[in-house]
């Protein structure tokens, strides 16, 4: 419960610019809930609920994507956009959504983002309907009986006020209705009648791209039967086989690539399927592709390839799929040059993947002493496969210490890269194998240098959880401010996963507690963000400063104000901390605590001396923020110091109004009590 308070504080007062996938998976800041965005609309701060919609819209959630569909229709928060209300809406109604569904169906009525269809806006009053809406119900003989007469008759005349009756659904309009409901009989029907394979919606996607995406595998064998185009794009270039793999449909992805797909195709943002997958976490149909030949090197528009989003999203799974952790084949023989016996058993043919010498599938599967009989044998410890792969390398991703160990003695290259910068000491640590690591530097390892996607060994360690390795790695020369591509540094690191022992070692080790990251922030911010009191003062003994913002004008004092940490605000003001400074949207801390509810908070800022009656950017005070929240005793502690209760924001709003619309009676009784006795003492005097 604590936790989401602090969220919605953030949330209400700060517009947040919500991190992705990196920092997210990193633990570097909790992510917001869609309860945070309930609240934003409550207070009409319809940015803030944009920023906070849009990436749980993107990760599927329905809700979500309603309500963001339906600010962007009304223009609230982002520029009024039918066509991207239309996209979000249509994703919500395909997970169910009712609401959703109902309103689909006026925007295909209407016209509305999308070509105006009669079939397509019955089809979802139906599925509505059928969940018990009842306005979806009513529509559905309004349209049935415009579309039969050719007519607007009066009764939609009613319900759609200046509309004009819709056509009848064309056959290709029937037809996208019974793909996206999984009908293949209904659609091989109607491609028996002339409807066309190749019809597009308003975002250019095809029939294929829609049974693909939806999972529905029946109808996605009748299109395939009936000579689809497999590599159509929409407007994304998106194909259909990379919208299965984002969708997480492996049945879809198998049919695709067995109709010969294209697995290397790119969208408009540099993304293939592979790498769609990775980013999603779907590390079945990540093997699937492989396994058909798509190339893992490929990058995306921001220069990562699917390994790379994979290790900096965290998706664990997919990583081990794309980095080779799970064994090539499902036998333990290993094949020798000459087709020798090894441990008891006859190997003829290859194994593994097609170009792994047999040292290396030794070392990979940790055989150490088949390992020492091939070097005996006079096989080549610095052998590469194709993707660039040393014997050492398979060895230390496993985390096989013996072998690594025997291979160092047998003259292995320590310091050999992969093409993408990758070296075993990197593999280990991301890996998280300590043994093979400390294996490795004991023989000359070097700790320094940055891979082509921007991360270090160190930050590796800190963030794949082998934060045992930091001294060793400090020692072996790893910078310790050296920051990934997305400027975190190992110190930001360690105070993001409050590693206090590491944080003493990086900083004993000169650590620059002052350095931000792409956002602006410093380590005191990220201390000052998750309330950590004892690393708040090993920053500041350091010579960490207090005021320094992020590049939303945050301050560590607000971000300790919102969560309502009354220790870090403390110790931050002791420190010298300005009490009064707004972020770049107006937010003082004060405002933070108010919203929030943080009663302890506010009665520090209050006997600082600060203005009580600051207003943001859209004219709101403390006191407006605390009504608006339903804040009855931080309302009380306000009035209490002598906040007007009379000002009113740039809506024309006073606290009272924003009190009774939040419908917190406590609230609202407190505030028309204030505003009696301001009412009485203007007229006594």
């Amino acid at each position: 419960m604590m936790a989401s308070k602090r969220q919605r504080a953030v949330v209400i007062l700060a517009r947040l610019l919500l991190l992705a996938g990196l920092l997210d998976s990193s633990g570097v800041i909790a992510a917001d809930t869609l309860e945070d965005a309930r609240v934003a609309l409550r207070l009409r701060d319809y940015a803030a609920a944009t920023t906070i919609l849009r990436p749980l819209a993107t990760a599927g959630d329905a809700e979500a994507q309603y309500q963001l569909a339906a600010l962007y229709r009304a223009g609230r928060g982002v520029s009024a956009d039918h066509a991207i209300a239309f996209t979000w809406m249509l994703a919500a109604a395909h997970q169910g959504h009712v609401k959703a569904q109902y309103n689909l169906a006026m925007m295909y009525l209407r016209g509305w983002g999308t070509a105006a269809s009669a079939g397509n806006a019955l089809t979802w009053f139906q599925a509505a309907a059928a969940q018990g809406n009842h306005e979806a119900a009513a529509q559905i003989p309004v349209v049935l009986a415009s579309a039969t007469s050719g007519a607007a008759s009066p009764e939609l005349a009613v319900v759609i006020p200046k509309q004009k009756a819709a056509p009848a659904p064309t056959i290709d309009e029937r037809l996208r209705a019974a793909v996206a409901s999984g009908d293949p009989a209904t659609v091989a029907a109607l491609l028996g009648q002339g409807a066309s394979i190749a019809a597009r919606d308003g975002n250019g996607r095809t029939l294929l791209m829609e049974a693909s995406r939806l999972g529905h595998g029946e109808v996605l064998r009748v299109l395939l039967q009936s000579g689809v185009e497999i590599d159509a794009t929409d407007v994304s270039g998106d194909t259909a086989l990379i919208l299965a793999a984002a969708a997480g449909q492996a049945k879809a992805v198998k049919s695709l690539l067995s109709a010969r797909a294209g697995a290397d195709l790119r969208d408009a943002k540099g993304d293939t399927a592979l790498i769609a997958a990775a980013r999603k976490g779907h590390a079945e149909i990540a093997a699937l592709l492989l396994a058909a030949g798509a190339d893992e090197t490929i990058r995306d528009g921001s220069d990562r390839t699917a390994t790379d989003i994979a290790l900096a999203l965290g998706q664990r799974g997919v990583a081990d799929v794309l980095l080779g952790r799970q064994a090539p084949v499902a036998t333990d023989s290993i094949e020798t040059a000459g087709g020798k016996t090894v441990g008891g058993k006859t190997v003829g043919g290859k194994t593994g993947a097609d170009d792994w010498s047999p040292l290396a599938e030794a070392a990979w599967r940790g055989k150490t002493a088949v390992v020492r009989r091939l070097l005996a044998e006079g096989a080549d410890p610095r052998r590469r496969d194709a993707g660039g792969w040393t014997p050492l390398m398979r060895a230390a991703a496993q985390g096989q210490g013996g072998v690594v160990r025997t291979l160092l003695d047998a003259g292995a290259e320590v310091q050999a890269e992969r093409t993408d910068g990758m070296t075993a000491l990197m593999l280990a640590v991301l890996g998280g194998h300590d043994t093979a690591a400390q294996a490795l530097m004991g023989a000359g390892a070097r700790a320094g240098g940055r891979r082509s996607d921007g991360g270090t060994v160190l930050t590796d360690a800190l963030v794949q959880g082998t934060a045992g390795t930091i001294p060793a790695l400090l020692s072996a020369g790893a910078d310790p401010n050296m920051a990934r591509g997305d400027g975190m540094t190992p110190l930001l690191l360690a105070v993001a996963a409050g590693d206090e022992k590491n944080v003493v070692e990086l900083l004993r080790r000169s650590a620059d507690p002052g350095t931000a990251d792409g956002l602006g922030r410093t380590a005191l911010w990220l201390a000052a963000d998750r309330g950590q009191v004892g690393l708040l003062g090993l920053l500041l003994a350091a010579g960490a400063s207090a005021d320094v913002a992020d590049q939303e004008g945050r301050t560590p004092l607000a971000r300790a104000a919102a969560i309502g940490s009354p220790q870090a605000v403390n110790l931050l003001l002791l420190a010298g901390a300005d009490a009064g400074r707004a972020s770049f949207s107006g937010m003082t801390p004060l405002m933070l605590a108010a919203a929030s509810g943080r009663v302890g908070v506010a009665r520090l800022l209050l006997a600082a001396n600060i203005g009580i009656d600051d207003r943001d950017a859209v004219g709101n005070t403390a006191l407006m923020l605390a009504a608006g929240a339903g804040r009855a005793e931080m309302v009380r502690l306000l009035l209490d110091a002598g906040v007007d209760s009379s000002l009113l924001n740039q809506r024309r709003e006073n606290a009272l109004d924003l009190a009774v619309a939040s419908g917190e009676a406590t609230t609202a009784a407190l505030l028309e009590e204030a505003e009696s006795k301001s009412w009485l003492s203007t007229l006594l005097r």
